[in-house]
């Protein structure tokens, strides 16, 4: 399906950006031997360009999720503390857990127990591929803020239905 698909430079796509200003960017920063040079070279091309502001960056590695909050104060997203692939998570209320904005759970973990211990502790709770409408409703009792939805036509029917969203017009 995407055989010989182009993908963008990093000064292409920061172009193409720069011309649609009401789009938010997810920076998902992978994990790999370079990551944190990665992540200190992008950061301060973004900042430079006035595109850093528009972004949300999340990395399962949670030094990386320190580092930009500390030197950037800008919205980081990481993996719930029990997820297996974790790297370099700090415990305690001062930890890992008070550099967060949001923690994206995967769909299985989606529960009020998970979700209520994050929006405690005033972070924000994101899930991945609510695409089926139990899944979507799960998502919605759950307060989730932000579904990643790989197919949105339940949630956009579901929370119509709901009256908790309603499209542009």
């Amino acid at each position: 399906m995407f055989s010989g698909l182009k993908l963008p430079t990093l000064e292409e796509f920061i172009e193409m950006m720069l011309s649609v200003p009401h789009v938010l960017i997810n920076v998902d920063f992978k994990v790999y031997p370079l990551t944190m040079k990665t992540v200190k070279t992008v950061m301060p091309i973004l900042e430079s360009t006035g595109l850093i502001g528009r972004c949300i960056f999340n990395c399962i590695d949670c030094d990386v999720v320190e580092y930009i909050s500390d030197h950037y104060g800008k919205r980081t997203v990481g993996a719930p503390h029990f997820y297996p692939r974790i790297l370099n998570y700090k415990p305690g209320d001062n930890g890992t857990i008070s550099k967060l904005w949001g923690v994206c759970l995967p769909q299985k973990d989606v529960t009020p127990q998970n979700a209520e211990y994050y929006q405690n502790r005033g972070v924000s709770v994101l899930c991945t591929s609510p695409d089926t409408p139990e899944q979507v409703k799960s998502s919605l009792l759950c307060n989730v803020a932000l579904p990643l939805c790989d197919d949105p036509r339940n949630f956009i029917e579901i929370a119509s239905s709901m009256g908790i969203w309603k499209p542009f017009t």
